[in-house]
């Protein structure tokens, strides 16, 4: 990670792996009423929020059954594939 942050200039952030990704855009009329529906059938979590370079979003996840049980909801919702 440090020859390549060095090489191409890039800001230090911690090792990651993707949660999801791959998604490709839907319509955005039946994408909205989705996410409606995921939105309304989970419960909150607490989160902590920093920005990155490309301000991209990251979180740190404990596994949990609350946890599972969005990730099985998502999947459903979305017809995804375990990751």
């Amino acid at each position: 990670m440090i020859a390549l942050r060095y090489e191409f200039r890039g800001p230090h952030f911690q090792p990651h792996i993707t949660v999801v990704g791959g998604i490709k855009t839907p319509p955005a009329k039946p994408a909205l009423t989705k996410l409606r529906s995921t939105y309304e059938a989970l419960r909150r979590f607490h989160i902590i929020v920093d920005t990155f370079f490309y301000q991209c979003l990251y979180l740190l996840l404990c596994p949990n059954p609350h946890l599972h049980e969005t990730s099985a909801h998502y999947r459903e919702s979305r017809q995804c594939h375990q990751l």
